[in-house]
């Protein structure tokens, strides 16, 4: 595995993000990214990428990844909106909440990424195609994932009030970076588990279909609090509460620096 491994003290003043309520941060705004790189030896890894514009726990400027159940995506309620129709989430003439896949100052920008299958620095293997896929909801409303083409067609890549199947899927070109709509119908905590696919030669020659599967915890609405995570541990060291970030040797030419 190629990580940096970051340490620092939780009561510290730095331009690293702290970790709170028991080893979590929160997403409030800016550019991020769900994306798919390859460690090597078989390994893909499904991981968040915060680009340096994007807010996490109130601190911004600073370029990292963690895994899936060390953050949260906080929609509030300043993407709420009254719609007349959202087919995908069954709503007609009442309120969502939607992240946009356009860049709006104070709201998440969150994106679906590959670059880091593409970068010969990164990866020794040779990728031909990539995805994600909706294997599992959890949420008190409507869920989806879609779009509208150039001649404002909707396309729907996920879907959670018509069951989770084969359909609840999103094809990513190698070396791609693609925003969507991310909708959801009623505020609440909502768990959406979602699986990366690769598909391509592995630095050994041999011919692989590689996944990856993470949970990602979106809490909808300013109200909606998030429980103390049971799943993460927070790390202590040195008696100072310490902990650790994942963070891969990597560099893609990116102004955003988003993967």
């Amino acid at each position: 595995m190629r990580y940096v491994v970051v340490l620092f003290a939780l009561i510290a003043a730095s331009s690293f993000v702290p970790i709170a309520n028991g080893g979590i941060v929160e997403y409030t705004s800016g550019h991020a990214d769900i994306g798919l790189a390859y460690e090597g030896n078989g390994d893909l890894h499904l991981h968040y990428h915060f680009g340096t514009s994007a807010i996490v726990n109130g601190i911004t400027g600073v370029d990292f990844e963690l895994d899936p159940d060390q953050a949260y995506v906080r929609v509030g309620d300043a993407n709420r909106t009254l719609i007349a129709t959202v087919a995908p989430l069954g709503v007609v003439n009442a309120p969502v909440w939607r992240l946009p896949n356009t860049d709006i100052f104070g709201r998440p920008f969150l994106g679906n990424a590959t670059e880091e299958l593409a970068s010969v620095v990164v990866t020794p293997a040779s990728f031909s195609s990539a995805g994600m896929r909706l294997t599992g909801f959890s949420g008190p409303g409507a869920f989806a994932l879609y779009e509208f083409d150039l001649d404002a067609n909707l396309i729907t890549h996920f879907q959670s009030n018509n069951g989770i199947d084969a359909f609840d899927s999103v094809s990513l070109g190698i070396g791609t970076h693609a925003h969507y709509i991310w909708g959801f119908s009623e505020a609440g905590l909502y768990e959406l588990t979602i699986e990366g696919f690769a598909n391509g030669i592995d630095e050994f020659g041999t011919a692989v279909n590689l996944t990856d599967t993470g949970t990602f915890l979106f809490a909808v609405g300013d109200a909606t609090a998030v429980p103390e995570p049971s799943s993460i541990a927070l790390l202590s060291l040195f008696g100072a509460g310490v902990f650790v970030l994942r963070r891969r040797f990597k560099r893609i030419e990116n102004t955003d620096a988003s993967v």
